[in-house]
């Protein structure tokens, strides 16, 4: 927990100075998302994605996850469906593919 907050801060001093920082977007969306906090996720990780969208295909793995939750099923379909295209032997292209169809 003590951890988890301290990362918080310091992301979120990284973020104050430089909004746009792909990196700090990307690991503050995977602290919301570990904390079930799925809007705040999918705002980090489309801002990481929109400031260098090849710093991480993964991104769009835990964006289309994040907006699944959130019940945004076109939008998650989109993100999934990028992220096998891009990275088909990825180990989470499988989780990806079975929610795609799943969105059928």
């Amino acid at each position: 927990k003590e951890d988890s907050r301290q990362a918080k801060t310091a992301l979120a001093r990284s973020l104050s100075l430089d909004p746009l920082n792909a990196r700090a977007n990307l690991l503050s969306g995977h602290l919301a998302f570990e904390e079930k906090d799925f809007a705040a996720a999918t705002a980090f990780y489309q801002t990481s994605l929109d400031a260098d969208p090849f710093l991480s295909i993964q991104t769009l793995f835990f964006l289309g996850i994040a907006e699944l939750q959130q019940g945004s099923r076109e939008l998650a379909k989109q993100s999934l469906e990028k992220f096998v295209e891009l990275s088909p032997k990825d180990e989470n292209a499988s989780i990806a593919k079975k929610q795609l169809e799943r969105l059928k």
